[in-house]
């Protein structure tokens, strides 16, 4: 039976939307700003399925009941510390990841998944779509791949360092067929941030397309062609498939304000900060650690490192709750096969985590060889031997998940009347540890007591920070000022600095200063905990409800 172009598009206004959003694997930024949108479009019942390698519990410190597929997004780049860029392993990356038998395999896989919901939609909906656009999307998609070659041989570097667990073939290729989006219903749109993969997927959907985000790779990769000249290459297959949207939606302090994407498409300023906030006061947040670094080691068995809370987010509360599992989230996770793993290039180093991936339990010896607290001299039963009081001032280092040498910390430096708080991811440990007045607080731990990231921050004093959007963004939110490091590689460090000027007491220190906890660290703290009170952002801060009206907009467009 078959139904006229009326009937179909009739049913279709009677459903809920369909929003696939893709989201950059470097780092937690683009995570924590997609969430907030997420978060806003499930308000308003749109159907929301996320594709990333970054875990699903970051997104469920925002949002819940999504679809989630975990899947390898883009390279970004690769760091070789938290504030330094690798150019060469940058390139080796992309041309793995962009290789015709990977790319195509990759892009096969989230076709099959995704496109069986959206056939409905794009034979009738796509066809009333402006005729420039249907000529863009009929285009050859082998511009997605370098020129035909053998892709290089995954090496033990590359699967140490991949983020995607290692898969049993046959009990991954039942989990992929046997679990579907959160609606079964036509995806609609496709919203990216910001990886080349967004756009060539909506094609392939023929869906339209909608980036976010404050810079593309069109603004880094030139940076590093004195090094190597074939970026050149890949310069020019992002800007191919960035050509291939139809909406691109500019955030505050864009690099060169996104002056290398297509001309082509039509760009919009959000003109509001889009960034996460904490659900909690800074008192209430404050008691909560105040509490755990008293409280007794979490029951065994252990809680995998990567586990988060339910679906259904819990007021934060000092009574004990027992340890929860991922698998307990109603939203669906839909690992990638065995291939997908094999051919991933993901570096923790550089994805901006370093705990596994949430459908893998670490063993120990794996957690001890890439926990970042691993070689610090306690034991992982040691008790924390110091307090936090109302009066103490909080110093949060946030380096975005990236290996931080934690270890040459001189904790014995840290003036009276101030704490240092440092999240760790040492799965081994069940309780705060604290070297003088730096305390150490296991990922785990936050997680069994519904801390969230954002409710660090609003308990924070100041923050020191590498630049970036998502974490600037939600020192915004919650009016924190900032001591950042440099960022000497990251052509968008110099619009990120110009963003804390405009909008937050900050004050530039170096990674020594702070690992050495010098004096002048914690005075320039002190200044500007002083000028914070009368600080204000110009900008408004409702970027996720006005990000969401345009998205919005864009599916009114095409339906």
């Amino acid at each position: 039976m078959s139904l006229s172009k009326a009937g179909v598009l009739s049913a279709l206004s009677r459903r809920r939307r369909h929003v696939v959003y893709v989201v950059s694997d470097h780092g937690f930024g683009h995570a924590s700003r997609s969430s907030t949108v997420i978060a806003e479009l499930q308000r308003r019942s749109v159907d929301v399925t996320v594709i990333s390698s970054v875990p699903r519990w970051f997104f469920e410190e925002a949002c819940t009941d999504f679809g989630y597929i975990q899947e390898q997004t883009d390279v970004g780049v690769h760091q070789s510390s938290s504030v330094h860029i690798d150019p060469a392993r940058t390139f080796k990356a992309l041309e793995r990841f962009w290789s015709p038998r990977a790319f195509s395999a990759r892009l096969e896989r989230l076709s099959s998944l995704l496109a069986p919901l959206s056939s409905l939609r794009s034979a009738s909906c796509m066809s009333s779509s402006a005729s420039g656009q249907s000529e863009t999307g009929s285009e050859n998609t082998s511009l997605a791949a370098p020129s035909a070659e053998k892709p290089p041989t995954t090496t033990e570097e590359d699967t140490a360092n991949s983020c995607s667990p290692s898969t049993d073939t046959t009990s991954a290729a039942t989990e992929n067929t046997s679990r579907a989006s959160p609606a079964n219903s036509p995806v609609d749109l496709v919203v990216y941030d910001i990886p080349a993969l967004g756009p060539l997927l909506a094609r392939q959907l023929r869906v339209p397309c909608v980036g976010v985000s404050n810079f593309s790779w069109l603004d880094i990769y030139p940076e590093y062609l004195a090094a190597e000249p074939r970026f050149a290459a890949h310069i020019e297959r992002h800007h191919a498939a960035y050509s291939h949207t139809q909406l691109m939606i500019r955030l505050p302090y864009a690099s060169d304000e996104l002056s290398s994407f297509p001309a082509s498409v039509p760009i919009v300023d959000l003109g509001a900060w889009l960034g996460r906030r904490s659900q909690h006061s800074t008192h209430s947040v404050r008691c909560t650690l105040a509490a755990l670094l008293a409280h007794p080691p979490l029951p065994e068995p252990p809680l995998p490192s990567c586990a988060r809370r339910t679906s259904d987010p819990s007021p934060l509360s000092l009574t004990t709750r027992s340890p929860l599992s991922s698998s307990s989230s109603s939203s669906v996770s839909i690992s990638p096969s065995s291939s997908a793993s094999s051919s991933s290039d993901e570096d923790p180093s550089h994805a901006g985590f370093t705990s596994p991936s949430p459908s893998s339990t670490p063993s120990p010896t794996s957690t001890a060889a890439s926990s970042p607290t691993a070689t610090l001299p306690w034991p992982a039963s040691a008790p924390a031997c110091t307090t936090l009081e109302p009066h103490h001032r909080l110093l949060l280092l946030s380096f975005g998940g990236h290996d931080f040498p934690i270890e040459r910390l001189r904790h014995e430096a840290v003036p009276p009347g101030w704490r240092v708080l440092f999240v760790t991811r040492d799965s081994a440990a069940s309780s705060v540890h604290s070297l003088g007045r730096v305390l150490f607080f296991p990922q785990r731990l936050l997680d069994h007591r519904d801390v969230t990231y954002m409710d660090l921050i609003s308990a924070a004093s100041v923050v020191v920070i590498k630049t970036g959007y998502g974490i600037i963004s939600e020192c915004v939110q919650a009016a924190k000022p900032v001591l950042y490091v440099d960022r000497p590689d990251f052509a968008e460090h110099a619009f990120m600095v110009r963003a804390l000027q405009e909008n937050l007491p900050c004050a530039l220190v170096n990674v020594e200063q702070v690992l050495a906890c010098e004096p002048e660290l914690f005075a320039k703290a002190d200044q500007l905990l002083r000028a914070c009170r009368s600080a204000s952002s110009p900008l408004p801060l409702n970027g996720a409800e006005r990000c969401a009206d345009l998205i919005l907009e864009q599916l009114t467009t095409y339906t």
